[in-house]
């Protein structure tokens, strides 16, 4: 049986909504408290501090579920997340920049990290899709939002929305499949490490400098 949805319209959908956003603003601030720790030294409570945000995020993902927040048929959202994600690479990329050329060298050298690793999980996704994804089909008049928080220029996270929908008529090219995308030589690199992903079944983050 599954648990999608199965509090809508009931006493407790409230209930389960505010539990929702109460363990995902957890994970956030859990992971903030482990950095904080481990800046001053203490390793140990920095790694309880990271366990606790792993089950805070697992406690949202239940509750989202509940609430049937995301679409059981997910693709037509994974493939809106994929192009979200991998454009991500280059707005973060940018950012970072900036952040040193305002002499923040620190935190500009983990946020182009991220911006590899946001790169990375475009191809991941895109890996899965090709992989996995049935041909894509729509809902009548239904859509379908795809949050990614983009630091703006400020500095601030904002969500950025793309909405997908029926009665827009937006058509979604299916993308070019693993085997000719390795033969193209741009970002080559990641789409190697998106291929061994996947033989070796686990997840890798791209973490190596440029």
């Amino acid at each position: 049986m599954s648990l999608h949805g199965i509090v809508k319209g009931r006493p407790f959908e409230a209930f389960v909504e505010k539990m929702m956003q109460g363990e995902a603003t957890g994970v956030m601030m859990y992971y903030a408290l482990a950095r904080l720790a481990k800046e001053q030294g203490l390793d140990e409570v920095s790694k309880e501090f990271m366990a606790i945000g792993n089950e805070e995020a697992f406690h949202s993902g239940f509750y989202a579920v509940l609430k049937g927040a995301y679409p059981q048929d997910f693709w037509n959202l994974v493939r809106s997340l994929q192009k979200v994600e991998a454009a991500g690479e280059e707005k973060i990329k940018a950012i970072s920049d900036e952040f040193r050329a305002a002499g923040l060298s620190e935190a500009a050298d983990e946020m182009a990290v991220f911006a590899r690793q946001e790169g990375g999980h475009g191809f991941r996704l895109e890996a899965l899709i090709n992989r996995f994804a049935p041909e894509e089909t729509s809902v009548e008049g239904k859509s379908t939002a795809a949050p990614c928080a983009v630091m703006s220029m400020s500095g601030t996270l904002k969500a950025n929305r793309m909405t997908m929908s029926a009665r827009s008529a937006v058509s979604l090219k299916k993308p070019l499949s693993l085997k000719n995308r390795q033969s193209q030589s741009r970002e080559s690199y990641k789409k190697k490490r998106a291929l061994r992903f996947f033989a070796s079944g686990r997840r890798t983050a791209l973490t190596e400098p440029e």
